[in-house]
């Protein structure tokens, strides 16, 4: 990518009182163009440019002279520096797509992004043992959940996912992702697609997407990340242990709501864990459509329960259920009860949700503990109660192509006021929860 036109002007100027000083006595007459010359350590871009000059006495070529002509804003109470051990250094000068995807897939590489806004023309794919993270920035507590502030922000154009894990061992941290762009197959009818709101057509599903995961597995980690304003869903297809992020406004397209509308939706066992989930237009965090097999990650095994786990979360404002735990194992026939996979949810806090707090829905394997539901301050803000006094609902369907409700629990659940529906269902227990 070249340096944009005016900022290629300011610099060559620049560089011409440079060289000028550089050289002494000898007057610059020309610079030939400038190019990006990457962040060094201490967070000083550098820009490079090619200039001949000459004296009374001989001609003189300068090659590659380099100026500073900004500092990489540092984040308040975080270092603003790169993590140790970066390959690539990623400007905002630079094109960032092509660079991460021209990697081998045969090297492990850590990309270092300059802070600043960086636009990604086409998704950015992580491959085996990858990582990717802006500079080190500060984090806020507020209630259970602790994330962090990123000062690196990828902004997708006309892109159907931003970021996409492809591997194992892939890391992501320290990046503001939005952008994800729906798409629309105009092709098919709408009933085809009975969980949109379309009139005609069907959303595409695995576009309008913040970070892709369906092609990684249990080893990948999502930290400090703050994802927002994509038009499906904030992280598809979880998996591994995402942690300690920021999460809004999710689903500008409504035509993904039912879909998969969230924050953060897997069919497989992940971690979800100390991260802020507000106004979404969808669900918060949504496990759905496991299969009894595939739906089991070994890497989530020292997990309680031995799968997936959403605990210390705050999630509130959703616009439909704060969390939710559906259709799982969806290969378990009529009558049939089975031991995977599973789900527990803990000390989590979950206030104005539009549906209500949270939902247990066609699933078995699940418990839920530990929990705050309500009308509820967190972090000095108050939080009206979840839509219907609803705290959480465990329910089956009735449907025979669903999986039947099986294996349920809540229990220590604090409801301030709120309900647990479906305690009377049949393999289910609920114990200790106060009123």
């Amino acid at each position: 990518m070249r340096v944009p036109a005016l900022i290629a002007a300011i610099v060559l100027a620049l560089a011409l009182a440079y060289v000028a000083v550089v050289l002494g006595e000898e007057t610059v007459t020309s610079a030939s163009d400038a190019f990006d010359a990457g962040v060094a350590p201490d967070g000083h871009r550098g820009i490079g440019v090619e200039a001949d000059s000459w004296d009374a006495a001989e001609r003189a070529h300068v090659d590659s002279a380099k100026i500073v002509i900004d500092k990489e804003p540092g984040v308040p109470g975080g270092s603003g520096r790169q993590p140790a051990g970066c390959d690539v250094v990623i400007s905002t000068l630079k094109d960032i797509d092509g660079t991460i995807n021209a990697d081998l897939r045969t090297q492990a590489t850590k990309f270092c992004l300059a802070a600043g806004t960086h636009t990604a023309s086409d998704t950015l794919i992580l491959k085996d043992g990858d990582s990717l993270s802006g500079p080190i920035g500060s984090q806020v507590s507020f209630g259970p959940a602790t994330y962090g502030l990123p000062q690196a922000k990828i902004v997708g154009e006309s892109t159907d996912k931003v970021v996409s894990a492809d591997g194992s061992n892939i890391t992501i941290e320290w990046v503001d992702v939005s952008g994800g762009d729906g798409r629309i197959d105009t092709s098919r009818e709408s009933s085809t697609c009975p969980s949109s709101n379309l009139p005609s057509g069907c959303p595409v599903v695995g576009t309008g997407i913040g970070i892709a995961l369906g092609q990684s597995d249990g080893s990948t980690i999502v930290k400090n990340v703050r994802v927002h304003d994509n038009d499906g869903a904030g992280i598809s297809n979880a998996r591994g242990r995402i942690t300690n992020s920021e999460f809004f406004r999710n689903t500008l397209d409504p035509a993904f709501l039912g879909v998969v509308g969230s924050a953060i939706k897997g069919i497989t066992e992940f971690e979800a864990a100390h991260n802020y989930v507000h106004d979404e237009q969808g669900n918060g965090i949504w496990h759905d459509h496991s299969l009894s097999g595939a739906g089991n990650d070994p890497a989530m095994l020292s997990n309680p329960g031995g799968g997936s786990w959403f605990h210390d979360n705050v999630v509130v404002n959703s616009g439909r259920w704060g969390l939710r735990f559906e259709y799982s194992p969806r290969d378990a026939a009529e009558g049939e009860h089975l031991s995977g996979p599973s789900f527990m949810a803990e000390n989590n806090r979950l206030a104005g949700n539009g549906s209500g707090g949270a939902s247990h829905r066609d699933a078995q394997n699940g418990t839920w503990r530990n929990n705050v539901f309500g009308r509820q301050s967190i972090g000095g803000n108050s939080f009206a109660g979840n839509n219907g006094g609803l705290a959480l609902v465990i329910s089956d369907s009735g449907r025979s192509d669903r999986t039947d409700l099986w294996n349920a629990e809540a229990r220590n659940n604090t409801l301030n006021g709120e309900i647990i529906k479906g305690c009377n269902t049949a393999n289910t227990i609920c114990s200790s929860n106060t009123p």
